[in-house]
């Protein structure tokens, strides 16, 4: 039926599950990146939840780890340690709540920087750097899973900017077998 509206909207069943499923993905990603380029215009985080408590949480962890003792810094805080947030953002369950500290640490960058110090977080990206290199290695010497390897890395590392996935307990056994593969030089994805 449609409504009388001046933005002339209208309600419709959708008959297919599909449709309806797709139709929910595009609203959401809709709300998300319109969230995301008001935050951008703007030049105000606080546009978008989710831009906002990231923002705050990045910005309370480099504080933390600025003031930290030099020792914290070289050597990091530890996987267990939390930082002081005091944001509201939302749950794992997409719940809109108060934080006032986090263990869970969306870029995987300050997360290195903060949980591992200097130290560790260089140990890990020359890893990474060094896991790169071999894959593009590989690549150019036309192997395909050398190809494969060097465009998951980039898009991964690019990733870790919002989200620690490298470290998830779903993909870094992805991320341990690619590594497997490239380093033992065997196209064929045989990482015996």
């Amino acid at each position: 039926s449609r409504s009388s509206a001046a933005s002339d909207v209208y309600k419709r069943q959708l008959e297919s599950t599909v449709h309806a499923a797709l139709l929910r993905q595009y609203l959401h990603l809709e709300d998300r990146i319109g969230g995301l380029v008001a935050a951008l215009r703007s030049g105000d985080p606080s546009q978008d939840p989710t831009v906002g408590f990231r923002w705050t949480e990045s910005s309370r962890t480099l504080e933390a780890w600025r003031t930290g003792t030099w020792i914290r810094r070289l050597a990091g805080a530890g996987l267990g340690s939390t930082v002081a947030v005091d944001a509201n953002g939302f749950d794992n369950r997409g719940n809109w709540v108060h934080f006032s500290e986090v263990n869970y640490l969306h870029n995987w960058y300050l997360f290195l920087l903060y949980k591992l110090g200097v130290v560790g977080a260089v140990a890990m990206l020359a890893a990474i750097a060094l896991w790169l290199r071999r894959s593009a290695a590989l690549a150019v010497s036309g192997g395909e899973a050398g190809t494969a390897a060097t465009a998951i890395w980039l898009g991964t590392l690019v990733w870790s900017l919002t989200s620690p996935e490298i470290i998830d307990f779903r993909v870094a056994p992805l991320l341990g077998w690619m590594v497997a593969v490239v380093l033992s030089g065997n196209d064929a994805g045989d990482a015996t």
